[in-house]
């Protein structure tokens, strides 16, 4: 790409990635708003047997997918023979999959010792078919860096989730207000993204275009199938031998502490990915652009993870009914996992230079090492020994990350590690400063207490960020003027 083309992208993946992150943030904080509120008509064990249910329904999804997405978004020329083959793959697949979930759900029910899991499989099947209606306008408005419409979906159907899940709450429909309320969710994205991207399929599939997706992505789809096995994996641990309660527990914990993280880094990869397929041969670029949105990305997450092992008991105290107090110390320990997962952008530079491999290794190391601490101390230590598990297990593979991102871009780990030691140390030494206010200074268990201290710790730790990168600040404060301008002139 000549120096043109790299603007002229750059300028489209920054619009992209403020679409995203508007989108990505306000979905979460109505998700976050609506939870809370069903968090005081439903119990634990309601969340908790929702949990159990998407533990089968998000690990089956990747298989119907197989990485088709991920293989559309990468080629470099695609035609139309090649997105119903797509479909029609996915779509089959899907309906498939389906099926067997309804067939063995009353045997999966029995495993986990939850007689209620095999009705709550029974209403999620539905999610199947949604899924696959939703790939083709998902991927090409990804592809094409169209990120408005996903997020626009992605907040309208946080919407649609909170006012189903609350009126059916009201109507005492327990588990059941969770799972038509992600089944609304769904649906109505399905609606919104079809109405952006009003794509309709042809009786096509070509088996040539079939063999290059799965080329592609067959890696894609084990790596996804090893990442939501980690993902799960403590979700099937603590709802196998300590009860749908406990889970229910630490589902709060970990969409608190870990989901966020998560959020933040699809925000960046639904604009890294496309962005960084369009300059797979120039390897350069590529580092110096996915460093600089590590840096970035370290900067959010790092206070964040801070702020709930300094906060969690209060949180929960303040705003959550009685029952839900063990969440907090859940929540302390899950913030590190959420932390290290931010190293698992890398995956934009493995997918972009078609090495998603790379990927797959890196999660099986992990899951190898997760399977163990499980072992060791997991088990015997209840929930908070199984979030432990996953911490350790995601601190020691994020150096793994970095060995392959230095070996394909030809960066040397003091250029990696320089990029995030800032944010730590402002973030430790706000963290200090916090712990002594909160000790010796401000009442405790108090609501006004919690908003001082989270004042006085973003005041220490945004302070020294703004005269480091003030020149960046007025750059960027620069271009949005202009572009608010040229927008108003049009």
């Amino acid at each position: 790409m000549n120096d043109i083309q790299v603007t002229n992208l750059r300028q489209k993946a920054i619009k992209g990635l403020a679409w995203t992150s508007v989108g990505q943030v306000t979905a979460q904080i109505v998700r976050y708003l609506f939870m809370l509120i069903l968090a005081w008509f439903l119990l634990p064990e309601d969340f908790g047997l929702l949990g159990l249910g998407f533990i089968v329904i998000d690990t089956l999804k990747q298989v119907g997918e197989f990485g088709i997405a991920s293989a559309l978004i990468q080629r470099k020329d695609l035609d139309g023979k090649t997105i119903n083959t797509a479909f029609w793959a996915n779509l089959s697949a899907n309906m498939l999959i389906g099926l067997l979930t309804v067939s063995f759900a009353p045997a999966i029910a029995q495993f986990m010792h939850e007689p209620q899991l095999k009705t709550v499989l029974y209403g999620l099947m539905i999610l199947f078919p949604i899924q696959a209606l939703l790939l083709i306008p998902r991927t090409m408005l990804t592809r094409e860096l169209r990120l408005d419409q996903l997020a626009k979906a992605d907040v309208i159907g946080e919407i649609s989730f909170g006012i189903t899940g609350i009126i059916t709450a009201l109507l005492e429909g327990a588990v059941w207000s969770l799972i038509i309320a992600s089944i609304v969710r769904q649906f109505v994205r399905s609606i919104i993204l079809t109405i952006a991207y009003p794509w309709r399929p042809r009786f096509q599939f070509d088996k040539q275009s079939f063999q290059e997706l799965i080329q592609f992505g067959f890696p894609v789809m084990g790596s996804a199938l090893f990442s939501v096995s980690i993902a799960k994996l403590d979700y099937f641990v603590i709802g196998r031998y300590f009860g749908a309660e406990i889970l229910g527990y630490y589902t709060l914990a970990f969409q608190l502490a870990v989901l966020p993280t998560w959020y933040l880094a699809n925000i960046l990869n639904r604009v890294a990915f496309p962005s960084f397929s369009k300059l797979q041969d120039n390897i350069q670029q590529l580092k110096r652009n996915f460093l600089q949105m590590l840096e970035y990305f370290m900067i959010l997450l790092t206070p964040y993870t801070l702020g709930w092992i300094l906060f969690a008991d209060l949180v929960i105290e303040i705003f959550y009914p009685d029952n839900w107090l063990p969440t907090a110390s859940a929540i302390r320990i899950l913030t590190i996992a959420g932390l290290m997962y931010s190293f698992d952008t890398v995956v934009n530079i493995f997918y972009a230079v078609g090495r998603s491999d790379l990927r797959l290794k890196m999660l099986i190391f992990r899951l190898c090492l997760l399977v163990l601490f499980l072992f060791i101390y997991g088990l015997s230590h209840g929930m908070e020994g199984v979030a432990w598990s996953v911490s350790l297990a995601a601190i020691f593979s994020a150096p793994l990350n970095l060995y392959y991102f230095n070996k394909l871009t030809g960066a040397n780990w003091s250029e990696s590690l320089k990029k995030i030691y800032l944010s730590f140390l402002l973030a430790i030494l706000a963290s200090g400063i916090t712990i002594l206010a909160q000790q010796n200074i401000l009442v405790k268990h108090s609501l006004v207490n919690l908003i001082a201290l989270i004042l006085l710790f973003g005041f220490i730790y945004l302070l020294p960020l703004t005269f480091i990168y003030h020149q960046q600040i007025q750059t960027n404060l620069s271009l949005l003027l202009q572009r608010y301008h040229q927008i108003r002139r049009a």
